[in-house]
């Protein structure tokens, strides 16, 4: 368009298109710089991810699951690993006997502190995240594991609630992470994230929430809705890592109200505990709830998209 133009949305012409003037026409988008620079025109180029970006981060490993490992009880500043996608099954594979068994699940909600100069809204004190904490037979580390905005933590410069760090200028989870990860989040789709923590079970990861509890902190009115016993046949950590990409690579969708944080909580604690009658933790998300957890248990490349 023409500098002097200051309309929102007239005045723009395409000047090369990918499907009309490249794969079509064959010519290149480079066109467009010489015809600007001969009218004196402004340019605006909108730019689109391979068609393989929706269903993964990488070509060769899709799936928006990624895993954190390195934190144990213990250990003094641990370097964090950082990996994703259908790599992860292969990556956790080994001898029967090595693979951590998952023994007990819990669901635990909260609401997000808004700082002590912010008053809640109506809505964030009806707002709670919901995540589910994950023991194992070793007892070196317990896994948090919940569900997002896709890109939610690499847009947000990995400051993480569950690592010590978030405030720090760069976190250890940020100096780990992939650089293709790093980008804008998408509140319309979401990704399933696991973080090792040093804690060997649920009352000391309590312990490190109520540290972090407060309006001028991380958590506000931290609730125990679930706990009980695994009761999976096969439940193995490469079992478990398996359960989770069917259930994202099924359906990546995200919503406010049917499919979020605390739908996909009630969907593991019931899948893994084997119990009918696991809901939501707040009541508004129990009104649209409707039960997913068979997509834990189908490779989802057998379904049609």
């Amino acid at each position: 368009r023409e500098p002097s133009f200051f309309g929102k949305r007239k005045g723009w012409n395409t000047l090369w298109h990918r499907d009309k003037d490249g794969r079509i026409k064959g010519s290149d988008p480079s066109i467009c710089k010489s015809a600007s620079e001969k009218k004196g025109l402004q340019v605006k180029v909108k730019l689109r991810a391979p068609e393989w970006s929706a269903h993964g981060w990488s070509r060769t490993s899709p799936g928006f699951l990624f895993w954190v490992e390195g934190q144990k009880a213990g250990a003094e500043n641990p370097s964090l690993r950082v990996n994703y996608g259908t790599n992860l099954k292969s990556l956790f594979q080994c001898d029967e006997d090595e693979d951590p068994l998952v023994t007990r699940v819990h669901m635990i909600s909260h609401r997000y502190a808004m700082g002590d100069a912010n008053k809640e809204t109506p809505k964030d004190k009806l707002t709670y995240h919901s995540i589910v904490l994950l023991e194992w037979d070793h007892r070196e580390y317990c896994s948090v594991v919940e569900i997002g905005y896709l890109n939610g933590l690499g847009g947000y410069r990995c400051k993480s609630n569950w690592y010590d760090d978030k405030d720090e200028v760069e976190t250890g989870l940020y100096a780990s992470y992939p650089a293709e990860m790093v980008m804008p989040w998408k509140d319309t789709m979401s990704e399933v994230r696991v973080h090792d923590v040093p804690y060997p079970d649920l009352d000391s990861f309590l312990g490190f929430m109520k540290k972090h509890s407060g309006h001028a902190k991380r958590f506000v009115d931290i609730n125990v809705s679930f706990s009980h016993a695994v009761r999976l046949t096969y439940r193995s950590r490469r079992n478990v890592v398996t359960y989770l990409l069917n259930y994202i690579r099924r359906d990546c969708t995200y919503s406010e109200m049917k499919r979020n944080c605390q739908t996909f909580a009630a969907d593991l604690c019931g899948f893994l505990a084997g119990k009918r009658d696991v809901r939501p933790y707040h009541p508004v998300n129990q009104m649209q709830y409707a039960c997913q957890k068979h997509k834990f248990l189908y490779e989802s490349s057998g379904y049609r998209r």
